[in-house]
């Protein structure tokens, strides 16, 4: 068991997500997928512990800290998005065939993602498309976890 101060970085993270989500849900709204994304530096580290100081933590009360995607065993993907416009993120398409990519944009960050370097994502984003609106683009680092819930077998 740990304080709220000995978790890792990646667990502050998660709680600040948590937190953030806590939070808009009691005004009845939902964190958008940039909000969750940039809840590691838009909540301070001394809010966090304001509100969760005495309270003690496991490894097992967070996502970062488990699995490899098994019944139960979630598991983490990182990667990087850009959103091109307010909810509307860079999707690149690959031909089945393998011998062609092109780019759109798509308002899921499920078909938005990248895992590669964020130096790489940016060469893309700045090189096919010029008509940003003001303050756009922007680059998200996100976590998605998954879990495989049903495994057919052949």
């Amino acid at each position: 068991m740990k304080t709220v101060k000995e978790l890792t970085r990646e667990q502050l993270i998660e709680l600040k997500q948590n937190y953030l989500t806590k939070k808009m849900d009691e005004k009845g709204e939902s964190p958008s997928y940039g909000e969750l994304a940039e809840a590691g530096w838009t909540i301070t580290d001394d809010e966090i512990f304001k509100e969760y100081d005495g309270t003690m933590f496991s490894d097992d009360d967070f996502m970062c800290s488990c699995g490899d995607g098994g019944t139960d065993n979630p598991a983490i993907l990182d990667a990087w998005i850009v959103e091109m416009s307010p909810n509307r993120y860079l999707h690149m398409n690959v031909t089945e065939d393998g011998n062609g990519t092109w780019f759109d944009d798509t308002e899921s960050i499920w078909e938005a993602y990248w895992n590669g370097s964020l130096d790489d994502i940016k060469e893309i984003a700045e090189t096919e498309f010029s008509d940003y609106s003001a303050d756009f683009p922007k680059y998200h680092k996100v976590r998605f976890t998954y879990k495989i819930t049903e495994t057919i077998e052949s």
